[in-house]
């Protein structure tokens, strides 16, 4: 974790010399993608929906970061947000395992409020 933040430290001093960028438009997306998984590993579940939720602004069709997005979301209780995490990615071309889709409709029909 502190080599990739350190790496994206690194591309923001680099491209924002002057201050004009954000760094969600100068860290590739994969370095989000690392870093969030990173933090889900070590149990730091908001940090991890951060940096998903970057990595899906960066590129939206990481398909794989929406899947991830959609594991967050359904150990959060956002069955809806699971829902259409997993639409994302399946509609950015990536398999989704059929337990996470088969878990978020059993945690959705049993009455949850989302």
């Amino acid at each position: 974790v502190r080599q990739l933040n350190e790496r994206r430290r690194q591309l923001q001093e680099t491209i924002n010399r002057d201050g004009s960028f954000a760094i969600e438009n100068t860290v590739p997306s994969y370095v989000s993608l690392s870093l969030g998984s990173a933090y889900f590993r070590l149990g730091r579940i908001a940090d991890a929906e951060r940096e998903y939720q970057a990595t899906v602004q960066a590129d939206p069709k990481t398909g794989e970061a929406h899947n991830n997005l959609a594991v967050v979301y359904l150990q959060t209780g956002r069955y809806a947000e699971a829902e259409r995490a997993v639409k994302a990615a399946e509609k950015a071309g990536f398999k989704v395992h059929p337990g996470l889709k088969d878990d978020i409709k059993k945690k959705k029909d049993s009455g949850s409020l989302d």
